[in-house]
């Protein structure tokens, strides 16, 4: 049964990791990852050339046709006539990551960190994967950072919960940010089914 409730929440954290807005656009997919955000692509005072925009978005447009490999050729082509725009990079780390090339996945979302630091998708794709590398203390950090700079970021509040109830033991946390993911997403019935388990469980060792 621990192995069944494993599977869904890392699931759903897959799944709610992977959703990016696309021209103010939210996309919702497990299978087609899209991201460009006007926070993280068309960042405040920075002037963007004509052709490296429509070279960006129809990158995006690769990506979300499920065409990785040509949606990485513009994406570098992106970078190499602008380096300075933290979209490409964040594209780039999310091609990386569904490759399960988690390492390269994390240069390229560093990188984009560099671009712009207050992009808190940046800081929630950090904590996926530096939780599924087991290093779950940078995880928690990132996943904070994230909820610090987008206070309302409901799927930062749940990878932070999942965090706490399956890999450090920690369950008040957990509980806490279940909670307040609810407080964005209070439709989520798997999560409000989870806040009944993590209370069982609770109770049954006395916290």
């Amino acid at each position: 049964m621990k192995c069944i409730l494993l599977w869904i929440k890392l699931s759903l954290i897959l799944s709610l990791g992977l959703l990016m807005a696309c021209s103010g656009r939210s996309v919702k997919t497990t299978s087609q990852p899209v991201s460009s955000t006007s926070s993280s692509f068309f960042q405040a005072e920075t002037k963007i050339s004509s052709p490296v925009k429509r070279d960006y978005e129809q990158a995006l447009i690769y990506m979300q046709n499920a065409n990785y490999v040509q949606a990485e050729k513009v994406f570098k082509r992106v970078i190499g006539a602008q380096n300075n725009l933290a979209g490409p990079y964040i594209n780039m780390g999310i091609i990386r990551l569904k490759e399960g090339k988690l390492e390269e996945a994390e240069k390229y979302f560093l990188s984009a960190n560099e671009k712009n630091a207050s992009n808190a998708d940046v800081q929630n794709y950090l904590g996926i994967i530096y939780r599924q590398q087991g290093r779950f203390t940078e995880a928690e950090s990132a996943y904070k950072k994230a909820i610090q700079q987008k206070p309302e970021f409901a799927k930062a509040y749940l990878n932070l919960g999942v965090l706490y109830d399956l890999y450090m033991g920690n369950y008040p946390a957990a509980l806490n940010n279940y909670r307040q993911y609810q407080v964005f997403r209070p439709n989520d019935k798997r999560v409000k089914g989870w806040i009944v388990d993590l209370n069982q469980r609770m109770q049954a060792s006395n916290l």
